[in-house]
């Protein structure tokens, strides 16, 4: 009997090694909303050659804010374009009128929270595939909790801000509960936002929101394909 032949060790992998980048996402607040100065997307890093941190505060820089900064908090990370991108929020002092030093400024408010529906479930053991709003979301979230369980941060927000965490906090709370099954493969990958029009918005009895006009002409992350990696 002929004897049979090993079977070959199989190749050995090759490590892919990853870079790492960062999102950026500037916030100040006012008394009407919270604010996010890039206008629809974090602003991004190239790859990192330093501490995240340092290079977090580096970027700011690169859009004229160094003395201004309250908080910079990294709230997550995900893989994304062949490199592992870390969240941060940067909370800012507000500048008044905000939209006159930062036109491109888009206001978060819960109609548009609302209106950009739940992220899409996945398995608890397998990979997300977040939308640039679901990871937005999910740093404010991460702020609100902040807000109770880390004095330094807390200290940093003032009433204002937690007034406005406080009102995000329902909907926030319930951004990852469903009752229809998961699924291995997420609906949507990577899709932006698009704005609340005046008819999806949940009506605000006896208010009359002074962004409507302006935030039908300033598109949100919504449904097209990018990266936010």
């Amino acid at each position: 009997m002929a004897t049979p032949s090993p079977t070959p060790d199989p190749a050995p992998l090759t490590p892919t090694k990853l870079a790492a980048r960062l999102d950026v996402w500037p916030l100040t607040a006012d008394h009407h909303a919270i604010w996010l100065l890039s206008g629809t997307t974090p602003w991004q890093s190239t790859d990192l050659d330093r501490a995240p941190h340092t290079a977090a505060h580096q970027l700011l820089a690169t859009h004229g804010i160094s003395t201004t900064i309250r908080l910079l908090h990294s709230t997550s990370w995900r893989p994304g374009n062949n490199a592992i991108v870390l969240t941060y929020l940067a909370i800012l002092d507000p500048t008044n009128p905000i939209q006159t030093a930062w036109p491109q400024a888009q206001a978060i408010t819960a109609e548009r929270v609302e209106a950009a529906g739940k992220p899409t479930p996945t398995p608890a053991t397998q990979a997300p595939a977040p939308r640039q709003i679901d990871v937005l979301l999910h740093a404010l979230r991460h702020l609100h909790f902040l807000t109770m369980t880390d004095t330094p941060a807390s200290t940093a927000l003032d009433d204002q801000w937690r007034a406005h965490l406080n009102g995000f906090a329902t909907a926030l709370s319930g951004l990852y509960t469903t009752d229809t099954p998961l699924t291995h493969r997420p609906r949507h990958v990577w899709p932006s936002w698009r704005p609340a029009t005046p008819d999806q918005r949940p009506p605000r009895p006896g208010h009359q929101d002074p962004q409507e006009h302006a935030n039908q002409h300033h598109p949100w992350p919504g449904s097209t394909s990018g990266s936010a990696g």
